[in-house]
């Protein structure tokens, strides 16, 4: 089970190197160089912006994946950046702990942050982006953070689901509850109360975490995935980034 952990949290899909790829908005290409690997993301970007969306997104797929919220966020009048982890999409390698998955977060935000102001960067995590997101927020300075189905740390739910495995094994604990415990920036949390990812209750125990500043909202009747599509989530979102 040590040794398997990176197949039961990451369900990643390769991307082939020449594929162009295509958002169904205009959009453009980055590479980040890690060590020896090279990490890929995506830059949507629109007139006038008024920021920038860095969106951490969640264990399966690639960028592609990420259309919907590309569309969502940019329609907001905000430019939109998101990244595949080692060995999602055209990013090469792979993941072997907590330590170097957190220091590659690190090392795109702070690239992306010889581009844009931190005060005009708002970090959004999803599933299993909301731990790291947490961490970047408690560690640097962005100006606002959004975690989406959140899970109060990989830790609580091994023990939900797989008791029989000690919790001193895991390579991957992210810890979303210490981080945002740190975090000072304005921060909402929105969560599906039929989500069957993740469970509703860590967003619950996540939200007793929050400053004065933080809001949590529960979305009646949502599963985990296709929040765009709900008309809370959006006036939620487009309130707390307005």
């Amino acid at each position: 089970m040590y040794f398997m952990q990176e197949s039961f949290i990451f369900h990643p899909e390769k991307i082939e190197q020449n594929q162009v790829i295509d958002m169904g908005i205009p959009s453009q290409e980055l590479t980040f160089k890690m060590d020896e690997i090279k990490l890929h993301g995506v830059l949507c970007k629109v007139p006038n912006s008024r920021g920038l969306i860095f969106f951490l997104h969640g264990n399966k797929g690639n960028v592609l994946y990420q259309r919907k919220a590309a569309k969502f966020y940019t329609s907001l009048g905000y430019d939109f950046f998101t990244f595949d982890y080692r060995g999602f999409g055209k990013s090469n390698g792979e993941c072997i702990n907590e330590e170097q998955f957190f220091n590659d977060v690190k090392h795109v935000y702070k690239e992306m942050a010889k581009l844009y102001p931190e005060k005009t960067i708002n970090v959004i995590g999803y599933s299993l982006g909301t731990g790291p997101a947490a961490m970047l927020a408690s560690q640097l300075n962005p100006s606002r953070l959004l975690l989406i189905a959140p899970y109060y740390s990989l830790k609580d739910m091994t023990i939900r689901r797989y008791y029989i495995i000690p919790t001193f094994l895991l390579k991957y604990p992210f810890e979303t509850n210490v981080y945002l415990q740190g975090v000072k920036i304005p921060t909402l949390i929105v969560h599906g109360d039929q989500d069957a990812v993740l469970p509703y209750e860590g967003g619950e125990k996540l939200a007793e975490l929050l400053n004065n500043s933080g809001r949590f909202v529960r979305l009646a009747g949502q599963g985990h995935d296709d929040l765009e599509e709900n008309a809370e989530f959006r006036k939620a979102v487009s309130l707390f980034l307005n």
